[in-house]
């Protein structure tokens, strides 16, 4: 295989790794501060239910297969599991912790169930096979496709106009949502909006590092950032610097020491934040 064959393996998973480290650290200062890390985490592994729904709808192979359809039936299916985690959480009395419980079983079960016969039934007809269970929950990032980059492309440019034109708004949430009532701002359409980005980010997260650790995306740049400081713009510049230089050295550690490529960008990630806890004092 010629250098060009391989760099045009390499490139679609790289361009969709760096987009989703700038989409991260941006939405990451927003998630710490907000404390909405389990929700993200709870939106990640719903995703795979909606893995296995465009699995059974015939977008899971690896033949044939429509990146486009199958990123909108997960997107759909984690924004429907993200608003629903957000009922319950209203009707059990704001235990959002339980409403994510019910919702992220429930989807991983299902998601389990609907990819087994997915499974089943390609093998039955002689189809394409399914990209491996593990793939799917610790991310392929050498198996996304140049299709797949451009959807992944469009989609980030799309949540980040919807953050910038909602920036004011959105950081006021973040800080005092109580202050948000007297402001004129509806409290309930601004969060149904920030899960709705939440849960299209972590759609996207899931290609890179999978449905269990799309939540290192989403949590620690910004962790890490408000270790380093407490100023509003620097933050998001530190997050966001944070995300794209752990996920290209994770990508390069991966490729040099030949493990999985999500596994080691959450490892990098987390060993950055660790240097940052040490440098700025556990207690801070």
């Amino acid at each position: 295989m010629t250098f060009l064959e391989q760099l045009q393996i390499f490139v679609p998973g790289i361009v969709v790794a760096l987009l989703v480290a700038l989409l991260g650290g941006m939405f990451s200062v927003i998630v710490v501060m907000k404390r909405l890390a389990f929700v993200g985490q709870g939106v990640s592994h719903a995703a795979f239910g909606g893995v296995g729904l465009a699995a059974i709808l015939g977008f899971g192979s690896t033949l044939g297969i429509d990146p486009l359809a199958r990123t909108l039936v997960v997107a759909v299916f984690s924004i429907a599991a993200g608003l629903m985690v957000s009922h319950l959480a209203k009707r059990t009395e704001r235990r959002t912790d339980t409403a994510i419980g019910i919702v992220m079983t429930a989807s991983m079960a299902l998601g389990f169930v609907l990819y087994r016969l997915a499974a089943n039934r390609a093998r039955g007809a002689g189809a394409g096979p399914l990209p491996s269970i593990e793939g799917v929950l610790f991310g392929e990032l050498l198996s996304i496709s140049p299709a797949a980059a451009w959807t992944t492309a469009g989609a980030v440019v799309l949540i980040a106009a919807a953050l910038f034109w909602n920036r004011r708004a959105i950081l006021l949430w973040s800080f005092d949502e109580a202050s948000c009532a007297p402001s004129g701002l509806n409290t309930s359409r601004l969060g149904m909006l920030v899960l709705i980005l939440l849960a299209s980010t972590v759609v996207l997260a899931v290609q890179v590092a999978g449905v269990v650790l799309a939540t290192a995306v989403l949590v620690l740049p910004g962790a890490t950032a408000l270790r380093l400081t407490r100023s509003l713009v620097p933050a998001f510049v530190c997050s966001v610097t944070v995300a794209l230089l752990t996920i290209a050295a994770g990508i390069g550690l991966s490729v040099e020491l030949d493990w999985p490529p999500g596994a080691t960008i959450a490892l990098t990630q987390c060993g950055v934040w660790l240097l940052a806890a040490f440098a700025t004092g556990w207690k801070r």
